[in-house]
């Protein structure tokens, strides 16, 4: 019981958190300055994607299945590999300055490539720990991270830089006091070293090219709507799209928090019981997908204007459609666990291609005819594709 109360609890203190932290962001900044924003998380998001949000879907598998000792090897070869892959970054990043190729001012620059590293740090860690079912360090972590950043932004910030960091400074706090134990830096075994890139590449690499294609459906169509619209409509488009995910959101991260250690373990010991468990969770999620939809219907306009700011309740009619399209995509991504934990990652490529592609398509057409009105339809298309047709892989999947 200690486990789920952890872990209900960290999950609460991570949504109300998140939700007071947007609260500040969309009532300080300006639309314009809150539109930054969500482009510098967009460029973030690709660099998340290609590699490490990937590499961090492997720290989940293995370290749910080994003893602690090994665990930490996966770490060591994990953070070795990432810290190769920021270098190989801002190298790239060098030349192309320096081929005048790209414009960027330097100190933005390092701000958001430094809050970039330390938020694959700090999930790492977040990641390894919760493996590991230390769920009482997780929920000590987590509150202290939220209680550093909404005490900081209460007082500090009132500009885009100053938030990301604002975020830089929490980071390294949490990366320092969520470091796991016996974990004194030291080169893991050669041997050990290229035997866990080895399966690390081997789970990774699907993910991590899909990812680019994830990006183009989640993260693009900011761009698309600043490039034919405005800043302040890609801060309303950002923000409708972050109320939406709230919930759905929430239940798939105690989803990967609780359940995924629990039954990678499981799958292993007997083989088809992630299946099982992916039909009760699809029965619930269609009850929570129908009231969840009824209650912002009816109280859409005071959703936006209490958990963001009055000047974004022009965009609560796009909430219940975006909220329905957005649970069954978060649904579908939930019941391919089983896949995850038999290694089959790379039937997932397709569904992450295709719906990618369809995103940008959709939103360049809709977007350029049809203003906001085309953003909501190309959201919409964007991530029915990719539930449609992830349903089918699952559904088809033989162990």
């Amino acid at each position: 019981m200690k486990e789920i109360y952890y872990t209900v609890l960290t999950q609460a203190i991570q949504m109300g958190g998140g939700l007071l932290v947007f609260k500040i962001l969309t009532s300080k900044l300006s639309g314009l300055d809150f539109g930054l924003y969500a482009l510098i998380l967009s460029f973030s998001a690709i660099i998340f994607t290609f590699p490490f949000t990937a590499i961090q879907q492997a720290l989940t598998k293995y370290t749910s299945v080994l003893s602690q000792k090994r665990a930490i090897d996966v770490y060591k070869t994990i953070f070795i590999l990432d810290i190769a892959f920021f270098v190989i970054y801002i190298v790239l990043t060098m030349i192309l300055f320096f081929s005048n190729l790209i414009n960027i001012d330097g100190v933005e620059y390092i701000v958001v490539m430094a809050y970039i590293v330390s938020e694959v740090l700090k999930i790492n860690n977040y990641i390894f720990i919760n493996s590991l079912r230390n769920r009482k360090k997780y929920l000590n972590s987590i509150f202290v991270e939220f209680f550093l950043k909404l005490v900081l932004l209460s007082i500090l910030s009132n500009s885009t830089m100053g938030v990301f960091t604002i975020f830089i400074i929490v980071n390294i706090v949490i990366i320092i006091y969520s470091k796991p134990k016996n974990s004194d830096f030291n080169f893991p075994n050669r041997v050990q070293f290229f035997y866990w890139a080895k399966m690390i590449y081997i789970f990774a690499s699907p993910l991590a090219i899909w990812g680019i294609f994830g990006w183009m459906r989640d993260m693009s169509n900011r761009w698309i709507i600043e490039y034919y619209l405005t800043l302040e409509d890609v801060a309303l488009f950002a923000v409708m799209n972050s109320l939406v995910v709230i919930i759905p959101g929430a239940l798939q991260a105690f989803f990967g928090m609780y359940f995924m250690p629990i039954l990678y373990k499981k799958e292993k010991e007997k083989k088809g019981s992630i299946r099982e468990f992916n039909k009760k969770i699809l029965i619930i999620g269609f009850f929570i997908m129908i009231f969840g939809a009824l209650f912002i219907n009816f109280f859409s306009e005071y959703i936006v204007t209490i958990l963001s700011d009055v000047k974004y309740i022009g965009g609560a009619w796009m909430l219940v459609p975006m909220f329905l399209t957005y649970s069954l995509f978060s649904l579908t991504m939930s019941i391919t666990s089983e896949i995850f934990a038999h290694n089959k990652t790379k039937l997932l490529l397709m569904p992450n291609i295709i719906s990618g592609i369809v995103s940008m398509i959709a939103f360049l057409f809709l977007v350029k005819f049809y203003g906001m009105n085309g953003a909501l339809y190309a959201f919409i298309i964007s991530y029915l594709s990719y539930s449609i047709l992830t349903f089918f892989v699952v559904y088809k999947f033989k162990i």
